[in-house]
């Protein structure tokens, strides 16, 4: 039987989510794209087909068909809305489609970025992503830390806003990886918000720089970009 990541019953196919996000975050796709380039090409990766779980506006993988030129690169998202928006960004080797690409395999890299917590059965979704390629590429929100749990309205708002229903910090993420048949190959933590002017931001980068993972866990706001590759592949 088919793997449903997510009910049919969600926000994402309600319109409900396109109401809330209206351009579906496709604005964060070059600082996604700048992050995840590093780790593909200091590992020599040169993926030949790479298919996106949870395509969203498409905007990564269009950015991607530009970097590997002779590639070809699928996007799937259980959304109406997404493929909608995505389909103007279709190309003769970029397509996208409306469901689920799990049960097919043979693609050189599969990717689901900011995916993975809003799925109900998060565990069993990553199962499936080897299955899918040889190597895997995920961007994580960490959500957990310090000042979100004693400012809750932080994690209540992704909730409500954008459908995260679970929370990890870096070790509970890449746990969630090493036990659904992924082998860790190289990571980055990164924050959008580093980029913050004034004292505030100042701190923050100072923070980050002498010791990241404990910035990362007293003071949220981060994501991590992990490269995988399947478990014995």
């Amino acid at each position: 039987m088919e793997h449903q990541p997510i009910p049919q019953t969600s926000i994402y196919v309600s319109g409900e989510y396109l109401r809330n996000n209206p351009d579906w975050h496709a604005e964060g796709a070059e600082w996604k794209f700048g992050n995840a380039m590093p780790l593909l090409q200091r590992n020599g990766l040169e993926p030949r087909s790479i298919v996106e779980v949870g395509t969203g506006a498409g905007e990564f993988l269009k950015l991607l068909a530009e970097e590997y030129p002779d590639a070809r690169l699928v996007g799937f998202d259980i959304s109406p809305d997404a493929i909608r928006i995505a389909s103007a960004k279709a190309t003769e080797r970029l397509s996208f489609h409306h469901g689920s690409p799990f049960g097919q395999s043979g693609y050189d890299l599969a990717i689901a970025l900011d995916v993975f917590e809003h799925v109900e059965d998060y565990l069993g979704f990553l199962r499936e992503m080897p299955r899918l390629a040889p190597y895997q590429l995920y961007n994580i929100p960490l959500d957990l830390s310090a000042r979100y749990l004693v400012q809750k309205s932080l994690i209540l708002r992704g909730r409500s806003e954008v459908g995260h229903l679970h929370y990890f910090f870096k070790d509970t993420a890449l746990a969630s990886l090493e036990d659904t048949g992924h082998e860790v190959v190289d990571l980055i933590m990164h924050s959008p918000s580093m980029v913050r002017r004034g004292f505030k931001g100042a701190l923050r980068r100072w923070f980050f720089n002498r010791n990241p993972d404990l910035c990362v866990r007293l003071m949220g706001g981060f994501s991590m970009t992990v490269l995988c590759r399947a478990k014995g592949a």
